[in-house]
């Protein structure tokens, strides 16, 4: 178990998963397959928790890119919260997020993002084929 201070402001119920590399020699960069969440990593080193922009860059959702590379044999741990790292890193309304390029929002009623309004009612949001933005209750 690595030790350093707990990711925060992760809820305790967060789904977390690990993945766990062996590093070569001068080796920098960690493809996590299924990507991640941004800012939703932990990476340690040998047991140390890493700093986020000074020991490591998570900025593309895939890659986690070591600052300084590692030894032969190092243990590089990724913890990954909020994804269950089974399928394409998604935009989280939990924790806000940002799309970069196209968001692919479906063309039909049962497709779509659901979005909620400040009083709790749910709403589908679709795009008909005419490039027009409906709305139904989802």
């Amino acid at each position: 178990m690595p030790i350093g201070n707990p990711v925060s402001p992760f809820p305790s119920d967060s789904a977390m998963t690990e993945v766990e590399f062996v590093a070569t020699g001068g080796q920098t960069v960690y493809t996590i397959s299924g990507g991640y969440l941004m800012h939703n990593v932990a990476v340690y080193r040998n047991g140390v928790r890493l700093v986020d922009t000074l020991d490591y860059n998570a900025t593309d959702q895939s890659t986690i890119v070591l600052t300084a590379g590692a030894t032969v044999g190092d243990n590089i741990v990724v913890q990954i919260y909020g994804h269950d790292n089974t399928a394409s890193p998604a935009l989280s309304t939990t924790y806000g997020g940002t799309v970069n390029g196209n968001l692919r929002v479906g063309v039909s009623t049962s497709i779509g993002c659901v979005l909620t309004s400040a009083n709790g009612t749910k709403y589908r949001l679709f795009v008909e084929n005419d490039g027009s933005i409906k709305t139904v209750t989802a």
